[in-house]
């Protein structure tokens, strides 16, 4: 059948695009970093 094929292949697509788009924001540094742990070492240094 036909419309198989482009069922299957919808997921697919769908995954080569958003990881273009991922790359070009990366490229460009339009991606931000996530947050990030905080240091406790330099915490507690701090502290006390």
């Amino acid at each position: 059948m036909e419309t198989d094929h482009h069922f299957y292949s919808s997921p697919l697509f769908t995954y080569r695009y958003s990881e273009d788009g991922a790359n070009i924001m990366i490229d460009n540094g339009w991606m931000e970093q996530p947050p990030l742990a905080a240091d406790r070492d330099e915490l507690a240094k701090r502290k006390g």
